[in-house]
This record gives structure tokens, sequence and C-alpha cells, in this order.
């Protein structure tokens, strides 16, 4: 007698390795999925990270004295006295722009619903003489809701609770 495949093995053989490939494929495309929504996330923070740098930077050279501070705040303005002139930061919300002398930081700028930004600098007594900035957070579509997938959130707020980065300048004199 001769061996050979039956039907019903072939068969059974046939779904065995359907469901592997569906198994497979599904697999694939939640990957993707999560891939790419991680990667929106990262885009975000990366935006956030290189603000908050930008800012550390040019704060950690003001200068200024008790009677010229080198950090003045005014309404949603920063202006940072440097030696070699004045940087200025314009928080504005309603467009959704961190500008910095003119150029956007960023276009993905957000108000918190029930935390709303803020910022105190130079001789704010909360401010210690330095810049508190208080939930700072970008939106990859600002106009659009939070979705962690296609849509995410960052902000300055840590796995604490904290909302607030400060920063210090290292040459500021209170003399």
């Amino acid at each position: 007698m001769k061996k050979s495949v039956t039907l019903v093995e072939l068969l059974i053989s046939i779904a065995l390795l359907g469901i592997i490939v569906l198994g497979s494929a599904a697999f694939h495309l939640s990957s993707e999925r999560f891939l790419s929504s991680s990667e929106r996330k990262i885009q975000v923070l990366n935006e956030l990270t290189f603000i908050l740098q930008h800012l550390h930077k040019n704060i950690l050279t003001a200068t200024g004295t008790i009677n010229n501070p080198g950090l003045v705040k005014s309404e949603n303005q920063l202006q940072i006295t440097q030696a070699a002139g004045t940087v200025t930061y314009i928080f504005d919300i309603a467009n959704n722009k961190i500008t910095f002398e003119g150029e956007a930081l960023t276009d993905k700028f957000v108000q918190l619903p029930e935390k709303n930004f803020s910022f105190k600098a130079g001789l704010d007594p909360e401010a210690n003489g330095g810049v508190e900035i208080t939930n700072l957070a970008l939106r990859l579509e600002p106009g659009s809701a939070v979705d962690p997938h296609s849509n995410p959130e960052v902000t300055t707020i840590d796995a604490g609770g904290s909302p607030t980065v400060y920063f210090y300048s290292l040459s500021h004199s209170w003399n």
C-alpha cells in the first residue's frame, strides 16, 4: 500500500496554517499601531525637551542685579538679559505657539483643562530669583482632543504629580 495524505489531514493542516498566519498578521498590525503611536508621542516629547533645554540654556546665562534683574516676566513674555543683549520668549496660548526672538519653537503649545499654564520669573516671591514654569503642555494637534494613540499630549507634570520646572541663572547677582 502507498502512503498518502488524506483530505481530512490536508484540511486540518490548512486550518492550522491559517490560524498561525492570522495570528502573526494580527501581531504585526498591532505592533505597527504601537510603533506609530510611540513615534507620535516621542515627537511631542522631543519638542518639549527641546523647549526646556532652550529655556535652560538661556536662563543659565542671564545676568542682572537686584535693581536690574536679568529675568523679567511681563504678561506672556519672559525677557532674559545676557551679556550680549536681551532675548525674549513669548508664550502664546491663543495661537498654540512658543516663540524665541520671533522664531517659533513650537506650534503645539496647549492649555491643560483646569491646570493653567503659568510662569514666574526674577523677583516674583515664589520664583526665588529664577524661573518657575508650571503646567507646560504640548499636544501633537492642539486643536483636537487628546488621544494617546493618534494625538498624544506631554506635560511638565512628573510622576509624583509636580507640575513645575525650576531654572536658575548661574551668573545672577543679588548684591
